[in-house]
């Protein structure tokens, strides 16, 4: 069986490189306006008064397996500019200094284009961590966008949905929901 496994994933694999259109590399920056932030210990409210957006950015290395559908990994780090107290709250700590996460994602978009502009979504989750291993947490994130292309650059906004929960000390964690706002440029080969 294992051998069937590992067969089976190395043609998975093959297929996905031999049907490849382009290979892109894409970066991001943008801003996510917080819309829902609480924090939960022992599933009891602890506070909902926690103001949290975060400025993100993030390099993103795709391949397009079919025309237009791309699949691909995203490392992005985002930055809180709360108060201190703030983040002092979220973690329970008074030594608490920084709420700075760092996400590593598996990434699915597809593109539409027509006369140089398009239309694009594209959809990401994984692991995320705010302060550098000692905790852990996940990040989904959805974007919808347009963008305009120039032979094999692409420039895009948009704005979507973001999902992010973390733990954040003995049966204590962070929800929190956001509506992000970023422009991106990729690259294709």
């Amino acid at each position: 069986m294992k051998k069937f496994l590992v067969l089976f994933l190395v043609l998975v694999i093959a297929a996905a490189f031999g049907f490849s259109q382009r290979i892109s590399v894409t970066g991001d920056a943008g801003y996510t306006v917080g819309i829902k932030t609480d924090i939960t210990q022992d599933s009891s409210s602890v506070a909902t008064d926690v103001s949290l957006s975060l400025v993100e950015g993030g390099i993103t290395f795709s391949y397009e397996v079919v025309q237009d559908f791309s699949i691909g990994a995203r490392v992005g780090f985002a930055y809180a500019p709360i108060e201190a107290t703030d983040i002092q709250l979220i973690y329970d700590s008074a030594s608490a200094t920084t709420f700075v996460p760092m996400d590593i994602m598996v990434v699915a978009s597809y593109k539409y284009a027509f006369d140089g502009f398009g239309i694009g979504v594209t959809a990401g989750g994984g692991l995320s961590t705010p302060d550098f291993f000692k905790h852990f947490g996940w990040v989904v994130k959805t974007t919808i966008g347009g963008f305009y292309s120039f032979d094999n650059l692409k420039i895009t906004l948009g704005a979507g949905i973001e999902m992010r929960n973390y733990s954040v000390g003995e049966n204590r964690s962070l929800n929190f929901v956001g509506i992000p706002i970023s422009l991106e440029f990729s690259y294709s080969f």
